[in-house]
Order: C-alpha cells, then structure tokens, then sequence
C-alpha cells in the first residue's frame, strides 16, 4: 500500500483526532497504533477507540481517546526530555522532536518566553502526544511521499483554557497558520485545533486545489460535534501522481512603463527578485504615442504581493499595475551539493515527467567558482552535465 500522494480536504476544519481517524478509515490497523505509542507513554494510561459513525450520512471514523489525569506533560523541557528517554526510533524520534519544538516555538512568541520557560497547558496532555506520534505512524504506513491541503475553514466565538477565555482560532491556531491560505467559515466553532494546525505547518508541501492524481482511496476522520451547515469531517484523499509534476498557484503582477530610465529597470529586476519574487521578465513592447518601451511581468505568491507592488511603484515611474492569479505546473525539483574537482558544488536536480533525475549547474555557483579558480564558465557547466551520464 503506497499511496505517493495525499490530499487534505478541511471540509470542516482539522484536529489531530480527525486527521489520526481518517488514517484508520484509510486501513492503518488501530492495533499497529497502539502498539507504537507504547515506545513513549505507558499502554495503561490511554485508551483508543475507533468509532464509525455518520455525519450528514457520509460514515467514516470518531477517534476517541482517554487519557489518565496524570498524563500531562506540562513543559517544553519535560517534552523533550521524555521523548528522548522513549524506545521510538532515532530518526522518527528526532521528526516527533521536530514537530513538538515547532509547536514551543509557536507558543514562546505568543507569551513572549524563552523556548526553555514555554509551559504546554492543554497541549501538553497525552493525547497530543497520541494524535502527533499516531499521525506520524500512520503517514509513514501508508507510504505518503507527499501531502497537499486545501484552504482551511475557521471558526469564530470563544472557548475557555487554562488562561481564561481566548477567542477562536486561537492565538496558537493562528500563529502556526501563518502562510497558510485561510477563509471564515460563519461557524461559531473551534474548527481547526492547535493540534490539527501544528500537523499541517509540518506536514503539508503546499496548498490549493486537489492536485492531479488517479485515486486510490478516501479516508474520512470525524469531528466530535455535528453542525448544521456542513458535515464536520477531515477528507483525506490519497493516490498516484497522474503526471509528475506539481501543481501550485502564482499570482502574476504586470505594469507598462515607457519613461523609465533603463539602469533603473535592472535595479528594479535586481530588488524584485531579492524580496521574494519567482520570476522577473521585462518584454519590449511599443507604447502609446509610439513610445518603445517594455512590459514588467513578476510572478510571485499571494504572501509577497503587497511589497512588490510596493516596490514597482517606488523604483519605476508607473502609476499602476495589475495582477492576477494563475494555476502553474512545475517539475519536482531540489538543490544539493556534489563533489567537485574544485569543492562542494550546489546543483539542482529535476524530476522529468517519466521520473528520471537530470542534474542543471546553478549559474551564480558556477560563476562564483569560475571566478575563484579562473577557469571558464563553460567548463564547469560541462562537468555538471557529465553527472547525468553517470
């Protein structure tokens, strides 16, 4: 069972009891679960259920979880500690400290602590234990290579914690969600939990639309309450990559300017694409009144648009511009560093749509390399592709 691909549908939200029974709903054993959390905390002092239930009468599975009054892990510290003293595997040991340590980060620049003075409160209970390990698991059983999640749902209203009353989300939901692309749902409702938040700002690759795939199968985790408006349910979709590439979503900024000085323009370029920008392009082009001049094209995130536009409007001398969002496909691809004649050398590496890896030289590490060895540019670009012979 290899799913390669999973998506997160957050029809109503995601906490982690929701993303751990949708794991089971897609045929991770409960058994196997429990068997793992016995390598952290003791199998007397929880109690797992897995209960098939309807929401909206779509059936999938309730998590329900039991935990001694004494499993509260209350500090970052005693956290790490424990996970440390605990029999899980080295390398799933150090992810779970990982996750956990993004979570104290989180709640340090909330209460403006020290990570070492960061107290968990409600967070620090087994149960957030059992939803991030069991998670973890679970992901890592059914062969997920990659998880994509859709826009996620929040709530509004208030709910009671151990600092009294705080809104919904949370300011811990809200600080993990940071970059992610959120909506109000109109539910007066906690409907993305801090746990739910912390396992899509560690586990997710990217957000948007269901991305292109031959489905496998469909897990269904469910929320405790049942809401008028909507099922309250997590959809995990998983399956195979029908073409090997990425879908993502851009947003694309474009101005016409026609008295610019050109020096200007490749300051512009140059300022563009250090802030953030994906691409930069200047088209030639024939304005108004038969003015040669150019089109500014930058493609970019939703998250960096505001100071690009910024920065167009006070390095250029347009008086506006306009931009739109746009579906584009990428190749997979990753940097890392080889051995060379002349050192450590970063390259990138390409997945083609049949799967095979072609390795490309980057430009300025090449450049920089040339320049320090006074060898030719071209001769390095020539041992680089020589690797994709080997």
């Amino acid at each position: 069972m290899a799913y390669k691909i999973a998506y997160l549908d957050c029809i109503s939200g995601i906490s982690g009891d929701m993303f751990l029974g949708a794991c089971i709903d897609l045929g991770v054993p409960i058994e196997e679960i429990k068997k793992f959390l016995a390598l952290i905390v003791r199998p007397s002092s929880i109690e797992l259920k897995s209960l098939r239930e309807n929401r909206h009468g779509i059936s999938g599975i309730r998590l329900e979880v039991k935990v001694e009054d004494s499993g509260k892990v209350k500090s970052w510290k005693e956290m790490d500690r424990m996970l440390l003293e605990s029999r899980l595997p080295s390398d799933f040991k150090n992810r779970v400290r990982d996750v956990f340590k993004t979570l104290a980060k989180a709640e340090a620049k909330i209460h403006n602590l020290s990570l070492d003075n960061v107290h968990f409160h409600e967070l620090g209970s087994y149960d957030t234990i059992v939803d991030v390990v069991g998670v973890l698991f679970s992901v890592n059983y059914l062969k997920i290579e990659r998880i994509m999640c859709s826009h996620i749902p929040l709530g509004y209203g208030h709910i009671k914690g151990i600092h009294g009353t705080i809104p919904i989300p949370s300011p811990a939901t809200l600080e993990l969600l940071k970059d992610a692309p959120v909506y109000g749902s109109g539910i007066r409702e906690e409907l993305v939990t801090p746990t739910g938040a912390l396992l899509i700002k560690t586990l997710c690759d990217g957000f948007g639309d269901l991305p292109d795939m031959e489905i496998d199968a469909i897990g269904y985790g469910l929320g405790s309450r049942d809401f008028p408006q909507r099922p309250n349910l997590l959809r995990i979709i998983c399956g195979r990559p029908t073409i090997r590439t990425i879908s993502d979503n851009v947003t694309v900024v474009e101005a016409n300017i026609d008295d610019s000085n050109p020096e200007w323009l490749g300051y512009l370029m140059e300022r563009l694409l250090s802030e953030g920008a994906l691409d930069v392009t200047l088209i030639p082009a024939y304005m108004k009144k038969n003015r040669p001049g150019c089109i500014l094209q930058v493609m970019t995130t939703m998250e960096s648009i505001d100071l690009l536009i910024k920065i167009i409007f006070s390095e250029s001398s347009t008086l506006g511009v306009r931009y739109g969002f746009m579906k584009r496909r990428v190749l997979e691809r990753m940097e890392r560093e080889v051995e060379s004649p002349w050192g450590k050398i970063k390259v990138k590496e390409v997945k083609d749509v049949n799967g095979k890896i072609n390795i490309f030289p980057e430009f300025e590490e090449c450049k920089k390399i040339a320049q320090k060895h006074r060898i030719s540019l071209k001769e390095i670009y020539m041992w680089v592709a020589s690797l994709n012979a080997k």
